[in-house]
């Protein structure tokens, strides 16, 4: 093969990393849009939190009416507002809820996203946020992530004691251990350049690569983790989902939703969406027994 066609090849590589890696670091600016607590007729409260670093992290919060709280963290170039539907359901089943815009998104601070690797701080200052509340039982907070946001939910759970019990849509991959093992060809050669990836999203970011979420997963029982996967069985959702649920310990549960795609699982069976997620908080955080 002519050096200038691998060289061209080389460039065209790099070059694509070189985006990919810019567009996941990037600030996302969406603003909240479109909805509030509000409009789903649940009174709530504008929060400010300031995480270890200092950098500012807004959000709303629904009181509790039942003495236990769920955090919710949204997806990337997302912000709080999308979780609303999920809120909605937690609150109206007595649920207090915390959702804020993750660090480098939408109004909460942040010079850059950081691909959820430094996100866990955020939770731990969320979980304080609740604890200090004299409607949120401290012993009894849960938390939902979608997403990169199920990615932190994960890891926080790991290593954040104080969460009780653990749900996860869709959740995405921390490092490079967790995506599945490669079964074809093409699966081989993503993995392979994902590795030169992950380090230039390390070296773009000014962070030390993360601990995958497979190497940190099992440390999260007794506590329940429920996992929610959309598209075929076949597909990158239910593999990557299957992959974790693989290296988690008992109580786990997964749920599947063939024909929902990334994000519309609660839009395509909404009730027994809304049934899993309640289900498995009122167990592990209100000490209620499954029907």
């Amino acid at each position: 093969m002519p050096f200038y066609v691998v060289g061209t090849a080389v460039f065209l590589y790099l070059a694509s990393v070189g985006l990919w890696i810019d567009k996941q670091v990037r600030r996302s600016e969406a603003p909240i849009c479109c909805a509030t607590p509000t409009d789903f007729g649940i009174p709530y409260e504008a929060v400010q939190m300031i995480s270890a670093d200092g950098t500012a992290l807004s959000g709303w919060y629904l009181p509790s009416q039942n003495g236990a709280s769920v955090i919710l963290l949204h997806g990337y170039d997302g912000h709080r507002a999308l979780m609303l539907p999920q809120a909605a359901a937690l609150a109206e089943a007595g649920y207090g809820v915390l959702l804020y815009d993750l660090r480098g998104h939408s109004e909460s601070g942040g010079s850059q996203r950081t691909f959820g690797w430094a996100d866990v701080a955020d939770v731990e200052t969320a979980v304080s946020y609740l604890q200090s509340r004299l409607d949120s039982d401290p012993n009894r907070i849960g938390i939902f992530g979608f997403s990169i946001g199920g990615q932190i939910t994960l890891r926080a759970a790991a290593q954040i004691d104080a969460l009780q019990a653990v749900v996860v849509d869709g959740p995405g991959f921390a490092a490079i251990d967790d995506i599945p093992p490669p079964q074809t060809t093409k699966d081989k050669v993503f993995h392979l350049a994902s590795r030169l990836t992950f380090q230039g999203l390390a070296w773009r970011m000014g962070l030390e690569m993360e601990t995958a979420v497979i190497d940190q997963i099992a440390t999260i029982s007794p506590r329940p983790i429920l996992f929610i996967a959309t598209g075929p069985p076949s597909g990158d959702e239910q593999r990557l989902a299957q992959h974790f649920y693989n290296h988690a310990t008992s109580p786990k549960t997964i749920w599947t939703i063939p024909n929902a795609k990334h994000g519309t699982g609660m839009t395509t069976q909404p009730e027994a969406y809304k049934n899993q997620l309640i289900q498995i908080f009122d167990t592990a955080l209100l000490g209620e027994s499954w029907d």
